[in-house]
């Protein structure tokens, strides 16, 4: 029976082979079905046996706009990049049509301002707006303070300024008032006819693209003209007619008084362009924007020639401005300095047009003294230029600023300001800072009551128009060294603790510790590698108290998709972390969801989760110091990156989203492949950030005195950190370092972030040898806490019953008696000063 089997079995087994025999020579004589796609995509994506009518507009490669390729042409390389993602191939072809940059070289092009002779007067154009953005009218002289590089300056005149304004009107006319351009045609001439005779009126319409119907021109007549000339129709690309109105229309005019006012319903749906994208342009060319937001639903309601019309409630939510559109229209006027008017009734256009006049017109010419060279051909004010008022909630941004004469003028009239008679200076009724006051500085900040000193230091009274030398605004930067830290905390909270069995680092608090059943290290947990997105060292605080091993698990890279941001890990972060004694994981994203809300971002991005657990395995068993480590993991920092890379475009295909270029990722591969590289690289990226940093304002904060600084701080295990400090003050021989923290609606700044301004508190209160420019000065630290909801101030240096008193006055409960009391105890053995006062801020 056996020998049976076998004999069936080899008798099939011949069968099978000469049947597959028979197959491979068919195969060998039949033509490969198989067929080869030989060509590329503009935008790196595939579609089979769709109907070219059928692909959604966001993925097909579309031909330039008119406003596309004036900012082309502009040389603008944000602004260009993000129409080169969006059309590379019509991007590329109109790029070689044009001639290339014909610019002479800076040295042989540009003044030398060591050489330029002294201008003994000056002018400059000044705006002064309240917290809403909204300017200030009827300021006097004496209102003002002027310094050049931390110098008081005289000033001569305070003048309205007459200059006339170029003016923008940018028009809606897509699809969505399609129905309605009587009523656009209607609002525009009202508002060619509100402004004044003198301003030079430009009119752009726009849809899928912007026309010029009218050039800049006084005419109202002719301007009135070119009103009936347009239809309604098509998309609305509002951000790339923002682009063109800066790139082509205002750029011949910068220096002079712009202003763009933009009529719509501010739902932007076809633009090369981001949002994100425009705000840099848009604070570099000093244009003022007003956005008349007003929705489709009002414009409808039109037809029923009621000026008090509003929009039904419900038809609010289906036709109103969105949240988006509304946002923006906000951001917009705050980066330009302008006003927001969400239009809510039809009888407010007109209010609006006319305060937009009055905004307009409301700007002072300040003629004032100075030893310092100008060349007359500067647009914008110099960062050493400072011009300040005399009163609270005032906030100033400077236009152009030319030398007018170099002959000292007396007396009179000269030109065409007028010059104050000497003596008008001692009728002046400021409070004078005499050098015994500036002298008990030390003594007034350990004393109960910290006004004193705020009147003093933080200039909330006027000053006179002569300061002492020795008591000063800081200019130059503020460096210093730092070998160890030294500091006791009070603040830390205590750390939940999980099992690396089980951990998941997805699910983990932003600070825990973690065991493995004979160790507990300490772990933050950092969303995004730049220090100052959700309070990493915040986290990294708490884990400081462990006695154990410490670990920060930072991502290289965080990518939030074209729409949003991009954060890459830099060299000095490490290094701080060592100064800590902070052992740091580096790791990366490999999940994420699309964000529902935005079609251009991703959400919910998890970092390996396997990865991090196995590095996490091998700090247990680790033997070295956390410089050691992380040394070493510097070595494998290129690895990590390539890995981020290769997630990213895994997340880009499976969530349908466009992330950002991913050239600069591999130009930071290249960079990761040596630690000096790398050092050298991010170093220049840090110090690009402490420039942006240093010339930004703070809304939400709330500071006394203009007077922020870089504060660049080296250690011994070859970091460099480039910082900016909120306030500074110089005062016999002294600086003062001062960080500001701020709450509007509470009554103390939140917890996580009066911990993330103590580890800055933790690096200058071990700063040694610390200088201003190249003179070695004494350190004093400071941090600011205020809120719109206190009453009076109070200091770490104060009596225990005067704290007390202070806080039952401001009715604290007993978890915020407890916090505070924990601050100044934090602040006492730290040797720096904590002031709690009420303040307000700018927005």
């Amino acid at each position: 029976k056996n020998e049976a089997s076998e004999n069936l079995n080899e008798t099939t087994d011949n069968q099978q082979a000469k049947s597959d025999e028979k197959k491979k020579s068919k195969t060998k004589n039949q033509k490969p079905k198989t067929i080869s796609l030989n060509f590329t995509t503009a935008r790196g994506i595939i579609l089979l046996n769709v109907p070219p009518n059928e692909v959604s507009s966001d993925l097909r490669e579309r031909p330039l706009t008119e406003a596309a390729k004036a900012v082309i042409r502009s040389g603008d390389s944000m602004l260009m990049e993000a129409i080169r993602r969006a059309s590379p191939k019509y991007f590329g072809d109109y790029a070689k049509t044009l001639p290339p940059s014909k610019r002479e070289p800076s040295l042989l092009e540009r003044k030398n301002s060591l050489n330029a002779p002294n201008a003994n007067i000056k002018k400059v154009l000044a705006r002064v707006t309240d917290i809403n953005n909204r300017a200030i009218a009827n300021l006097k002289k004496e209102d003002f303070e002027v310094s050049e590089a931390g110098e008081l300056r005289r000033i001569l005149a305070v003048e309205p300024t007459t200059a006339p304004f170029n003016l923008v009107l940018l028009l809606d006319v897509s699809g969505s008032v399609d129905n309605y351009v009587n009523f656009i045609r209607k609002a525009a001439r009202n508002f060619v006819n509100t402004v004044e005779q003198k301003d030079k009126i430009a009119i752009i319409i726009f849809n899928d693209d912007i026309e010029v119907i009218s050039n800049f021109t006084t005419d109202k007549t002719k301007l009135s003209e070119s009103l009936d000339t347009f239809d309604a129709g098509g998309a609305t690309a509002f951000y790339d007619a923002l682009a063109y109105s800066l790139a082509e229309t205002l750029r011949p005019l910068k220096g002079e008084r712009t202003a763009i006012v933009a009529l719509t319903d501010g739902d932007d749906n076809r633009s090369f362009l981001s949002f994100d994208s425009l705000l840099g342009s848009i604070q570099e060319s000093g244009a003022l924007i007003y956005p008349l937001y007003v929705p489709s639903a009002l414009i409808a309601s039109s037809a029923n020639n009621n000026p008090n019309q509003t929009i039904d409630p419900l038809r609010t939510r289906y036709m109103g401005l969105t949240s988006k559109a509304d946002g923006e229209g906000e951001r917009l006027a705050q980066v330009s300095g302008g006003v927001y008017y969400p239009i809510t009734q039809l009888s407010q256009i007109q209010k609006a047009y006319d305060d937009i006049v009055v905004q307009l017109r409301t700007a002072y010419t300040i003629t004032f003294r100075s030893d310092l060279p100008e060349t007359n051909d500067k647009t914008t004010a110099s960062p050493r230029l400072k011009v300040k008022v005399k009163r609270d909630g005032a906030f100033v941004k400077l236009g152009s600023v030319v030398a007018v004469a170099k002959d000292g003028i007396s007396g009179s009239k000269k030109g065409n300001f007028t010059q104050s008679s000497p003596g008008a200076q001692s009728k002046n009724k400021e409070v004078m800072i005499n050098v015994d006051e500036i002298s008990s500085i030390n003594s007034y900040l350990h004393s109960a009551n910290f006004t004193p000193l705020r009147k003093a230091v933080f200039q909330k009274l006027n000053y006179s128009p002569v300061l002492p030398s020795h008591f000063s605004n800081q200019s130059e930067e503020i460096s210093g060294d730092i070998s160890k830290i030294s500091y006791k905390q009070f603040l830390s909270d205590d750390l939940r603790e999980s099992k690396l069995e089980t951990f998941d680092i997805n699910k983990a608090a932003g600070a825990f510790l973690l065991t493995n059943g004979k160790e507990r290290i300490a772990v933050s947990r950092w969303i995004s590698p730049k220090r100052t997105r959700s309070y990493p060292y915040e986290r990294v605080y708490d884990t400081l108290v462990h006695k154990g091993k410490k670990v920060a698990i930072i991502p290289v890279v965080k990518d939030e998709g074209l729409g949003g941001d991009r954060d890459f890990l830099q060299w000095d972060t490490v290094s701080l972390l060592s100064l800590l004694d902070v052992q740091v994981i580096t790791a990366y994203y490999s999940e994420a969801e699309k964000n529902a809300k935005r079609a251009d971002q991703i959400t919910a991005q998890k970092l390996d989760n396997n990865y991090i657990t196995a590095r996490l395995n091998e700090v247990f068993n680790f033997k070295g110091s956390a410089r050691q480590w992380n040394e070493s993991e510097t070595k494998q920092l290129k690895s990590v990156l390539e890995k981020a890379k290769l997630a990213y475009r895994e997340i880009s295909k499976d969530t349908k989203t466009y992330l950002h270029n991913d050239d600069a990722l591999s130009e930071l591969i290249n960079y990761a492949e040596t630690p000096q590289k790398f050092i050298e690289f991010s170093r220049r990226k840090s110090q690009d950030a402490q420039n942006r940093e240093y010339v930004t304002e703070q809304p939400k904060e709330s500071l006394a005195t203009d007077t922020k600084a870089k504060v660049t701080i080296n250690n011994a295990l070859f970091g460099r950190y480039f910082l900016t400090c909120d306030e500074t003050k110089i005062a016999d021989r002294t600086v003062y370092l001062i960080e500001a923290k701020h709450s509007q609606r509470e009554k103390m700044p939140n917890k996580n972030d009066v911990k993330d301004g103590f580890v800055k508190m933790m690096l200058y209160t071990n700063l040694k040898n610390v200088k201003v420019g190249a003179k070695p000065y004494n350190l004093k630290v400071m941090i600011r806490l205020t809120s719109s909801k206190l009453n009076g101030s109070i200091n770490s240096g104060a009596k225990d019953e005067e704290i007390e008193k202070f806080l039952s006055d401001n009715l604290f409960d007993s978890a915020n008696k407890n916090f505070v009391k924990k601050i100044f105890q934090e602040a006492r053995e730290n040797r720096f000063t904590v002031i709690l006062e009420k303040a307000e801020t700018a927005k």
